[in-house]
């Protein structure tokens, strides 16, 4: 009986960790590249008082992947950072 008890247990499938998405999340297709115009902060959330996580040099390339108001969630190219930005802080880069 010992036997069938270690063997079952053995069976029970184990549900795999959930997956870091601090760093992984795709931006949609319809996102929209800005550049920093300075030494941007970025920050953890779409506040003035949120904790900052890096800073962004001038002339970064970043992805927004949403806007609330006058903050920018966005992607860096280079980490693969997810935060958010001010919109006076970046310009839209160009198309040409």
């Amino acid at each position: 009986m010992k036997v069938t008890q270690e063997i079952a247990e053995a069976e029970i499938p184990t549900k795999p960790a959930a997956p870091d998405r601090t760093k992984s999340e795709e931006p949609a297709e319809d996102v929209i590249d800005y550049k920093t115009l300075r030494t941007t902060p970025m920050r953890r959330e779409p506040r003035f008082g949120a904790a900052v996580t890096e800073d962004i040099a001038p002339g970064t390339v970043i992805s927004v992947l949403q806007i609330n108001g006058d903050w920018f969630k966005i992607k860096t190219r280079m980490t693969g950072s997810i935060g958010y930005v001010r919109k006076e802080y970046v310009t839209l880069v160009s198309e040409h």
